[in-house]
């Protein structure tokens, strides 16, 4: 079922040092081969970046208004491609594999006078990029190991240039995000925010225990109606949230209502389980990064969007989505969270061992967030889908979760 002219576009977050969205970096991928394709050039890729997505769909549908880094290859910058970019938006990687870098620089500072930021990606000391590296705002590095070795890079630099901001990339947990940031470091590329800060075993507090009753009665088949108003009005800021996310929502409509009751009742159920998730989310969420809530609508949204069956196949995947970043969110093992919530055996399946279709499209998630397209590709023939199908149902979830951190602002203030 595979689909060789698909072409996958993903984004990974790069973090500020309060772990707050400072940026996406967008990744070429094809639905052919591994990781980064050895059949598709640099520039290939670029143009498969820049017109397939980047001009098709709107760099605002990708990037949700954040900067985005994007790599172009050697013949790419000397071309007059870069031109078609707004500087305001991008800032220009240079991969270690640039060529003809005397040209290379040339172009760079034309560039720069149009107002275009650059990147030095994958920086590995060598002499050969002295005289680029003055012209660039960010220098990324990738972890090595030892962490120290990679410690010592970052002070280095920033005593040589003090005023280039430091990326490091393929963070895996919080320990390392932490040393970095103590050592310097700027801005983080990884997955260190979608794992729990500390792997021991913690309690889940009261306040966040009705918020996960909540998103667990909004699960079920049936809604009722009384036990979720009780839950809400046991938490005056869950209460005053729900109020200013139904303001927020019927504005045009200029619906005013004052009681948890009314605003039941005028949503509906298919309203409530939408708008109640999202608020109990965003409420666990709201001393993590936003990127968490973020990923958790990506998942859920997908997930549900890939389940050819009934509505209740549907909410359930989705639901799994949705919840399948808890333990990151609250800093508590997943098992804490899936007891806590008493999780059905077909929802607990698919989140610990992969089981059931459910639990295949939330591995297909976590395959497509990793960049290994080999797998995606893999799975899509399992489970007898085209590639292509896949990637438009991934942009189309992209975009509902960045429209719904939007309306986040409105539950949290």
């Amino acid at each position: 079922m595979m689909n060789t002219e698909s072409r996958f576009i993903a984004r990974q977050a790069i973090l500020d040092n309060t772990e707050q969205l400072f940026a996406y970096e967008i990744l070429y991928r094809n639905s052919t081969n591994n990781i980064f394709p050895n059949n598709v050039s640099d520039t290939d890729a670029t143009s498969s970046i820049i017109f397939n997505t980047m001009l098709l769909h709107h760099i605002k549908q990708i990037s949700n208004n954040t900067l985005i880094f994007i790599n172009l290859s050697t013949e790419t910058l000397l071309d007059k491609l870069p031109n078609l970019l707004n500087p305001a938006q991008v800032v220009i990687e240079i991969t270690e594999r640039t060529e003809d870098l005397t040209n290379v620089l040339l172009a760079v500072k034309k560039l720069k006078q149009k107002g275009f930021c650059f990147a030095l990606d994958d920086y590995d000391g060598d002499e050969k990029w002295d005289n680029l590296i003055h012209e660039v705002d960010y220098i990324k590095l990738e972890i090595c190991s030892p962490l120290l070795i990679t410690l010592l890079q970052i002070k280095e630099l920033k005593r040589k240039y003090p005023q280039k901001k430091i990326i490091v990339e393929r963070i895996e947990d919080y320990e390392t995000y932490y040393q970095l940031k103590q050592n310097g470091c700027d801005y983080f590329q990884g997955y260190f925010f979608a794992k729990p800060e500390i792997k021991q075993f913690k309690s889940i507090t009261p306040a966040k225990l009705v918020i996960l009753r909540l998103i667990n009665l909004v699960n079920n088949k049936t809604l009722n109606f009384t036990l979720i108003q009780t839950e809400i009005e046991k938490d005056i800021a869950l209460s005053v949230r729900l109020l200013r996310l139904f303001n927020n929502v019927t504005h045009a409509k200029k619906v005013k209502l004052n009681s948890v009751s009314q605003i039941l009742i005028y949503l509906g159920e298919d309203m409530i389980r939408q708008y109640i998730k999202l608020l109990a989310v965003s409420m666990l969420s709201t001393e993590k990064p936003s990127e968490l809530l973020v990923l958790s609508l990506v998942r859920a949204r997908f997930m549900s969007s890939m389940t050819q069956s009934d509505k209740a196949g549907q909410e359930n995947a989705y639901f799994v989505g949705l919840i399948s970043l808890l333990d990151a969110i609250l800093n508590v093992e997943l098992m804490t969270v899936l007891v806590e919530l008493n999780i059905d055996n077909t929802c607990q399946g698919a989140l610990i061992n992969y089981e059931g279709k459910i639990g295949i499209l939330f591995l297909l998630c976590k395959k497509i967030e990793q960049n290994d397209w080999r797998a995606v590709c893999n799975i899509a023939d399992r489970l007898e889908l085209e590639v292509g199908v896949i990637e438009k149902a991934y942009h189309t979830a992209l975009s509902y979760a960045d429209q719904s951190l939007n309306v986040k602002q409105a539950l949290t203030a």
